[in-house]
């Protein structure tokens, strides 16, 4: 199945808090299901992990470029993807946008055949009630 077929079967996940205020349960549904779609088409890749660096949402992208289904990277922890070494390397990014400061920076990633790519990443931070919860990338 390509990309594009995973992003058409993508189930859709909650509804958005447009859902309580009086939007159709099913247009909110359909709406989470077109972003997921769109994020999963998306030539990049797409994650959010919480404070914990375990990986909460990761789009279909990276399938192409680690070799593994963004189910099977749901969970795991940052270190586990990316490798001892590499995780060091992050670790005073992850501080800073935990702290609530994005990030940007370029490094060298992993692909699925077996080198190294060159990246630009950004860590957004993610606010929760109680400040922030996690990161986008």
């Amino acid at each position: 199945m390509n990309r594009a077929e995973r992003a058409a079967d993508t189930p859709p996940g909650d509804g958005p808090a447009g859902a309580s205020r009086g939007v159709p349960e099913a247009m909110t549904a359909a709406a989470t299901a077109d972003i997921r779609a769109i994020v999963d088409l998306a030539p990049a890749l797409i994650s959010f992990f919480d404070r914990d660096h375990v990986c909460r949402y990761a789009n279909a992208h990276h399938l192409d470029w680690y070799g593994r289904s963004p189910e099977t990277l749901i969970g795991l922890h940052m270190r586990d993807f990316l490798g001892e070494a590499a995780y060091a390397t992050r670790r005073p990014y992850l501080d800073q946008v935990l702290a609530g400061v994005p990030q940007a920076f370029d490094a060298q990633v992993p692909h699925a055949d077996g080198g190294l790519r060159d990246a630009a990443i950004r860590y957004v931070p993610r606010n929760g009630p109680d400040g922030v919860d996690g990161f986008y990338i």
